[in-house]
């Protein structure tokens, strides 16, 4: 029975340089059988390794060396010291992700030295047996030589081993996507944060567009009032010519102009009326917008267990921004009507004088 190995024996990342072996490179794939399909390697091979004298339908004998990200199993015969067999690897690879390396080896022993070289790479490993422990040096990237020790054991043995590799996997892959998912949700609940700050000023930019159009109104207002008196003036002066007389009819259609302006100035307000209309729904998809931020912000922030920064707006802050956004539609949408309905009398108002005019011009 082989000695399990613990994973703090050798760093996962010293591994085998060019057969698949090191879970912190890609591995080497010339003519090698690599994989990195989540079914382990499972040796066919029945030849059993020389330690165990294991027979065609018996457990296939070897040396293992493991740690929860890597798990090798070496399995040879000797025949008059020119050796021949099996090579298997998996590992945790690159993105946590299961890989596979298997390959026929050769190698040749002499007393307690032995040698090894995997035909799918061409790298020959060096080392010696002691008792029943196989040490064999592997060259690492940063120019070092790292000695690994393999303890005899059989496939049994590297099939159990490769489950635990595999659950190295499956604990980083889940311990991966949480932590992407934290950094999607901590990026999501930035993104929030700064939203709901742009909507809190949304919405006061939108109450202040609702305001100018309010005051651009009674701008228009005014100027319709100052075209009815200028219609009201004229109206008098054609009641005090003689009535039939040309110039009379004449400054009779004065007037009817004048009604004519008052009237395109009413258009004028319905104009008014539209833009704000537009502006006031403005307002209330900011208002939805703040809103649905809020509460998506919130969400997010207790999805992290985390307290937003008081530099964000508070509930009571958005409360009162949509308070005071109720406040302003209310007050301007009144304002508007009111507007209206002045506009729309005056444009009675002008019509009614430009025809008593026109009556009085004809002698009616």
């Amino acid at each position: 029975m082989k000695a399990r190995l613990l994973a703090a024996v050798i760093p996962t990342l010293l591994l085998m340089t060019g057969c698949g072996v090191s879970p912190s490179a890609t591995p080497k794939t010339d003519n090698a059988t690599v994989s990195n399909d989540t079914t382990s390697n499972v040796a066919s091979n029945t030849t059993g390794a020389e330690s165990t004298g294991s027979s065609a339908n018996s457990d296939v004998g070897g040396y293992i060396y493991s740690n929860p990200q890597v798990v090798m199993f070496v399995s040879y015969t000797n025949n008059s010291g020119q050796l021949s067999g099996t090579f298997y690897e998996d590992y945790e690879g690159s993105g946590n992700q299961f890989q596979t390396f298997d390959s026929p080896l050769t190698g040749e022993i002499s007393g307690d030295n032995i040698s090894i070289t995997l035909q799918n790479d061409g790298n020959t490993y060096t080392g010696n047996i002691s008792g029943g422990t196989l040490n064999l040096a592997f060259p690492q990237q940063d120019g070092t030589v790292q000695n690994l020790q393999f303890q005899m054991g059989t496939l049994n043995d590297f099939n159990q081993d490769v489950s635990e590799v595999q659950g190295t996997v499956s604990n980083d892959q889940a311990a991966a996507a949480q932590a992407q998912q934290t950094e999607n949700l901590q990026n999501n609940l930035s993104q929030l944060e700064n939203a709901v700050s742009g909507d809190i000023q949304s919405v006061s930019s939108s109450e202040e567009s609702l305001k100018e159009d309010v005051k651009n109104t009674g701008k228009d207002i005014s100027n319709e009032q100052h075209d009815l008196a200028t219609l009201q003036n004229d109206e008098q002066h054609v009641l005090t010519e003689p009535a039939g007389d040309p110039g009379t009819q004449s400054d009779a259609s004065g007037v009817a102009s004048d009604a004519s302006g008052v009237a395109s100035d009413d258009s004028g307000i319905q104009s008014d009326d539209d833009g704000f209309m537009t502006d006031k729904n403005a307002l209330a998809s900011d208002v939805s917008a703040l809103q649905s931020d809020f509460q998506k912000m919130n969400s997010v922030a207790s999805q992290l267990g985390v307290t937003v920064p008081s530099s964000v707006p508070t509930s009571s802050d958005v409360s009162k921004a949509v308070a005071s956004a109720g406040s302003v539609e209310s007050s301007t949408s009144k304002a508007i009507q009111g507007y209206i309905s002045q506009s729309k009398g005056m444009v009675s108002t002008a019509n009614a004088l430009a025809n008593k005019a026109q009556n009085y011009a004809g002698g009616q």
